[in-house]
């Protein structure tokens, strides 16, 4: 359904675009943290250091406020799918004419191919 009002659906529909787009470099900035710590322990053990609030792995220091909970990542992916789903919306909005003038809408569960899915 295209919804014709005085409302800016174009800028709307980036606006939104631009929200996924950072929650997703987040989630990928934690999931590159969690995937270097994991390479770390898992093949260069003699190079980790574990202190009380924080994690040196070749001499690179990690701080335990750095490190993301549990309920972090929770958080991300849901904020991540509300999101997500609010862009959709806004793209089923927009008429063709519009969807021409805005990048498309993007692909979202890239795949890593160097990592085994569990």
């Amino acid at each position: 359904m295209v919804i014709d009002d005085k409302r800016d659906a174009v800028g709307d529909y980036r606006t939104r675009l631009e929200s996924v787009l950072r929650v997703e470099a987040e989630m990928g900035e934690r999931s590159a943290l969690i995937a270097d710590v994991a390479d770390a322990l898992s093949h260069f053990p003699d190079q980790v250091e574990i202190g009380a609030d924080y994690v040196m792995i070749a001499g690179v220091r990690l701080d335990a406020n750095h490190w993301p909970s549990f309920w972090d990542l929770c958080v991300s992916l849901q904020e991540w799918r509300e999101r997500r789903e609010v862009l959709k919306r806004s793209w089923r909005e927009l008429s063709a004419e519009q969807q021409a003038q805005v990048d498309e809408l993007p692909k979202m569960g890239a795949t890593d191919p160097t990592r085994a899915w569990l």
